[in-house]
């Protein structure tokens, strides 16, 4: 191990710098296409380089830094295109989830879920910051996933979503809707503990997709450089979805 801080004898393991620098990367402190040089992060952790390529080698692995040849390290840009296939795969499993609890309305998932609600209203009554906004949002839908026993494909879902986590950290940052975003949460509550089973599907859509209209065409323009080239532009993607977020409402 190194160690942060010689003043201070504070030792810094590869895990430790690794778990930094992912939080960094997943809650957009650094940005996409963001340059990572291993001299400024090993002079950063008071670390020789040896342990930084270590820590380099597993944040590529996760696909969260790309290394191009003769120009250096950088983090990964953000796909549009996966971004908005992971939500449809979203809407469809977690329209099934909360019909399911619809159908039943179990009663002790019905007060987890208020008891998130409830939280969700004290944090941003409180002056929540976009990472706290981003777990406790997390927490409502893990805990539909949870109760349908599904947790399995949650974590698979998870595992699939580092360009849609920091997709939505820029969505939070951004907007900062969390008021709107709390409406929503309630409104698929109240299907849920009421039963109202056939609203959900159209619900979750709304829910999942808004956020591409909430930023709408700054993705074009003021936030272009975090997204890579694909086969769909991002003009036809935002095209698309507006399309269907208007056939729903």
């Amino acid at each position: 191990m190194d160690k942060i801080g010689r003043a201070a004898n504070i030792y810094v393991s590869n895990y430790d710098i690794y778990t930094i620098l992912r939080n960094e990367i997943l809650d957009m402190t650094i940005p996409p296409g963001q340059l990572l040089s291993e001299n400024a992060v090993a002079k950063r952790f008071e670390v020789s380089r040896t342990p930084v390529r270590t820590v380099f080698d597993w944040l590529r692995k996760d696909d969260l830094i790309e290394v191009h040849p003769r120009k250096g390290t950088f983090v990964s840009l953000l796909d549009l295109d996966m971004i908005d296939q992971i939500i449809y795969m979203r809407t469809m499993v977690e329209a099934g989830v909360m019909t399911k609890i619809a159908k039943e309305r179990p009663p002790m998932v019905i007060e987890k879920l208020r008891a998130n609600i409830k939280q969700q209203k004290y944090l941003i009554d409180s002056g929540i910051t976009p990472k706290e906004f981003f777990e406790v949002d997390s927490a409502f839908h893990e805990q539909c996933m949870i109760a349908a026993k599904k947790q399995k494909l949650w974590q698979m879902i998870r595992h699939l979503d580092v360009h849609y986590s920091r997709y939505r950290m820029l969505d939070y940052t951004v907007t900062y809707r969390f008021e709107d975003l709390y409406e929503q949460h309630c409104q698929l509550f109240r299907y849920m503990e009421t039963g109202q089973h056939a609203k959900i599907a159209s619900a979750i859509k709304v829910h999942l997709f808004s956020g591409f209209i909430y930023i709408g065409d700054r993705l074009t323009t003021e936030f272009k450089d975090y997204f890579s080239d694909g086969k769909r532009s991002i003009y036809e993607i935002l095209t698309d979805l507006r399309a269907t977020i208007d056939d729903i409402t």
